[in-house]
This record gives C-alpha cells, structure tokens and sequence, in this order.
C-alpha cells in the first residue's frame, strides 16, 4: 500500500481525489469545498492551482479513458454531471441526474469501468447506478442500503 502526505496550509476540505493514470505519472488531482481544482505532485506534496471550476464544490471526480475529466455536484433537484477542462479546471455542465431516482443526491463516488462506462455511488439513500457521459442521465442498479457509503 501507498501512503501519500499532503502538506497543509490551513483548512481544506478535499472533496474529491483522483491519481491520474493518464495525463502523468506522480499526479493526483484534487477538488476542493471552494470549488477549485489542483495538481498535487505525489512525490513532494506540492500542490498547484489549476483553476476553479466556475460552478459548485465536485463532490467527486473521474478520469475516462480517454483523458476526459467529469465530476459530480448538487444540480436542480438533483446530483448533476459536469465535464471539467482538466486545464483550467472550468466545468461545463452536462444534465441532472434524470429522471430523479431516489432524488439522488449527495453522490460521493464516481469511478468509470474498463469500458468507459461511468458509475455513480453514495447518494444520501444508498443508491449506486450508472451516468450517461453525454445527457447526466441515470440509471439505478440498485441500493447498497447505506447513505454516503461512497
């Protein structure tokens, strides 16, 4: 197992932590409760503003295969996906989870297959399911019978 320490300056709550696999290697990329996006090198702790997404705090945030960054926040009325410019760190806001399963919200994990299939979990009712890349649209699979197990 890996440990990685990170030195802080005064209080950050991390909302979302992704080692990226695809844009270099020693990277993590890291979204903030202030809504903003950074690079932590893993071998020094060193972080780096990308830039702030312009939108609300990711709950969280995955890489597809293809080096296309999406994140999860609060939408309206529910959880919705955004597309975050892994340059910038602005995010363009893709849809709701729609139509409202379970009215999920408070999605704590989102994490894409082998397949570059999205999957969402966590929501504050258990629920666990997949998200259309290109609507924000979601599917339940089912219910893991805990709320913010993400």
């Amino acid at each position: 197992m890996t440990c990685l320490c990170i030195r802080t300056v005064g209080t950050v709550v991390l909302a979302g932590l992704l080692l990226d696999r695809l844009v270099g290697a020693g990277e993590l990329y890291v979204s903030d409760d202030n809504a903003n996006l950074w690079i932590v090198d893993t071998v020094t702790g060193n972080a780096d503003l990308v830039g702030t997404t312009g939108r609300k705090a990711m709950h969280d945030i995955a890489f597809s295969s293809g080096a296309e960054l999406f994140g999860v926040s609060d939408g309206f009325g529910a959880d919705a996906l955004y597309n975050i410019n892994p340059t910038t760190g602005a995010a363009a806001y893709i849809g709701d989870f729609s139509p409202p399963l379970f009215g999920i919200q408070g999605t704590s994990a989102l994490e894409f297959d082998r397949t570059d299939k999205l999957f969402f979990a966590g929501d504050w009712f258990g629920g666990y399911g997949t998200v259309n890349t290109e609507t924000g649209e979601a599917a339940a699979l089912g219910n893991l019978g805990l709320g913010f197990p993400g």
